[in-house]
Order: structure tokens, then C-alpha cells, then sequence
């Protein structure tokens, strides 16, 4: 402010580091120096601006990149309120341009991933009979979470009702969608109809049996066992009593 020597030119401040710097001028008009007006230059500091971490998201779905650091700001990539749905699968990179209240400015940029959706199936239609249990299967996921209460993929479905089942299914990427199935319970039928005794004598010559129904199967034994190739004919070498046994089978189940 007083006394010192004067520069030779006029000075160019440095922007270096922040604080305040003083410097003095004065004029001379014929041989005489006036006194020294101040001139006070700041440096401010820049903002720390941070965009966040690395963000990832599922095709379809949208998310609010966020900065911090300043006071108002600006993104780049035609950002324009800081909400972006994206195509996947893409990655990019969006920058933001922060300013603080001295408005000074720096940037920051996060990376966007945005994940594909799984291609989730729950299979074709379903046909069961009742009081049988059906295991529900899905594929394209990693995980999946079926509606209807089922929990396991096991469900014993109620008689006579078509209903539709749903499944959730997330991939690695924590991303998911949803499929459906349609399970049909049929009703069981009535044992076919049959004529017993049938009674032969020793000797004769038998036919086949018959029974009253849809799509006969014959036995020999009452349950379980694997169903004849035809109706039988039973054998009149020996007397004695031979049981049989036939079934009848409509819309894919097999009655008593």
C-alpha cells in the first residue's frame, strides 16, 4: 500500500491456489505519483463434483442420476431433468457439469448399464386329472417366484377348474419379467360298465370281454400293473373263478 518497489509491468495474478490477493496502482501526471488505489483479486476454489457410482438398470425401467457438490447443474446427453430411459443393453456415460455459488465450475460423469430383460417361460398349457399334483416349471431366469401361493413349483390344483398360474423370473442382473400358465383339471370318470359273472363251462369256447366305455383298458390285477394289449379271453381249460378288471378313459384320465 506504502513504500516498495514497482513492478515493471502490470501483474497477471495467479490462479494456483485459492485466497485473496491485494495490489496496488497509481497514476503519475506531470513528475508527480498520486496515491494507491487497491485492487483486491480472489481466487475461489472449484467444486468437488461427484455424479455417483456406477448405476444399473433394466430395459424399460428409468433413474434419477443425482450430483452432488454444487449448486446447480447440467448434464450432457440430452439430459435435461436428470431422468433417462436408455435401450439396452447399452452403456453409457453421462456427464454433469456442476457450478457452486462463487460460479465456478467442474465436472463429473457415472456410467449408466442398462441390463436386457429375461425371456421367462412358464411353459404350454397344462392337463391334469383330478386329485393329481402337476410340478409348474419356468425357464429363463436364474430365480422365479410363482403367484397362487405356490412357493416350491409343486401345486395340487382344485378338481374341475381351469386356473392360470403366473411366474416371476429375475436373471443375474437383477432384472425381470413375468409368464403365465394355464393348468386344466379334468374331471376323473365312472368305472366303465361291465356284466359279472360271466360264467363258461369247462371246456366251451370263450370271447372276449366287454365292457361299456371309452377307450377300454383291461387288467389282471386291480390296481397299478400294465394294461393288456386287448380285451381277454379268458380259458375254460380249468374251472374256477378269474377276476378281470377294465378301466375307461375320457379327456386324458383314466377312471377307477
Amino acid at each position: 500500500a506504502t513504500a516498495g518497489t514497482a513492478l515493471t509491468a502490470a501483474p497477471v495474478p495467479t490462479t494456483s491456489a485459492t485466497g485473496t490477493t491485494t495490489y496496488y496502482v497509481s497514476q503519475t501526471v506531470g513528475g508527480v505519483e498520486s496515491s494507491r488505489a487497491s485492487l483486491a483479486v480472489t481466487v475461489n476454489a472449484l467444486p468437488t463434483i461427484s455424479a455417483g457410482s456406477v448405476v444399473s438398470i433394466c430395459n424399460g425401467t428409468a433413474t434419477t442420476l443425482i450430483a452432488t457438490g454444487g449448486t446447480s447443474y447440467k448434464w450432457s446427453n440430452t439430459i435435461t431433468t436428470a431422468t433417462n430411459v436408455v435401450t439396452p443393453p447399452t452403456t453409457t456415460t453421462y456427464s454433469v457439469t456442476g457450478t457452486n455459488a462463487a460460479a465456478c465450475s467442474a465436472t463429473s460423469s457415472v456410467i449408466v448399464t442398462v441390463n436386457a430383460l429375461p425371456t421367462i417361460s412358464a411353459g404350454t398349457a397344462v392337463a391334469i386329472c383330478n386329485g393329481t399334483a402337476t410340478t409348474l416349471t419356468a425357464t429363463g431366469g436364474t430365480s422365479y417366484k410363482w403367484s397362487n401361493a405356490i412357493t416350491t413349483g409343486t401345486n395340487v390344483v382344485t378338481p374341475t377348474t381351469t386356473t392360470t398360474y403366473s411366474v416371476t423370473g429375475t436373471n443375474a442382473a437383477a432384472c425381470s419379467a413375468t409368464s403365465s400358465v394355464i393348468v386344466t383339471i379334468n374331471t376323473i370318470p365312472a368305472a366303465p360298465v361291465v356284466t359279472t359273472p360271466v360264467n363258461y363251462t369247462q371246456g366251451a369256447i370263450a370271447t372276449a370281454l366287454t365292457a361299456t366305455g371309452t377307450a377300454l383298458k383291461w387288467y389282471t390285477v386291480a390296481t397299478a400293473g400294465t394294461a393288456l394289449s386287448a380285451a381277454p379271453v379268458p380259458t375254460t381249460t380249468v374251472s374256477g373263478t378269474t377276476n378281470y378288471y377294465v378301466s375307461q378313459t375320457t379327456t386324458t384320465c383314466e377312471s377307477p
